[in-house]
């Protein structure tokens, strides 16, 4: 993991006084006042991401991979709901566009 790397910005590195021996930026600091939520204001700019080509690669192979399971379970509930609406509106089936190829 170490062709993997993350550029942030030095202004957001910059923290409470007792912290500075602190190398981490303030995003991945845990909160030391209790209450204090995501809400207060503090930003982290991403300036890079820098990452080998062949991690980048099988990532996005990964990545279509992980897809297909999700359209098939997409695809399966898409005609499971035109089926129900075809049975509880069958003029809506009177509405159906007829895709075909003019003979030449």
């Amino acid at each position: 993991m170490d062709d993997i790397s993350l550029s942030v910005r030095p202004e957001d590195r910059t923290g409470a006084p007792d912290d500075q021996d602190d190398d981490l930026p303030k995003a991945f600091r845990r909160e030391r006042s209790p209450g204090a939520g995501a809400d207060d204001g503090d930003r982290v700019v991403v300036t890079g991401i820098q990452i080998g080509f062949w991690r980048l690669a099988v990532l996005a192979v990964k990545l279509v991979l992980a897809a297909i399971p999700a359209l098939i379970v997409l695809g399966v509930v898409l005609f499971a709901l035109g089926e129900v609406l075809g049975f509880l509106f069958p003029t809506l089936v009177k509405f159906k566009i007829l895709i075909y190829a003019p003979r030449a």
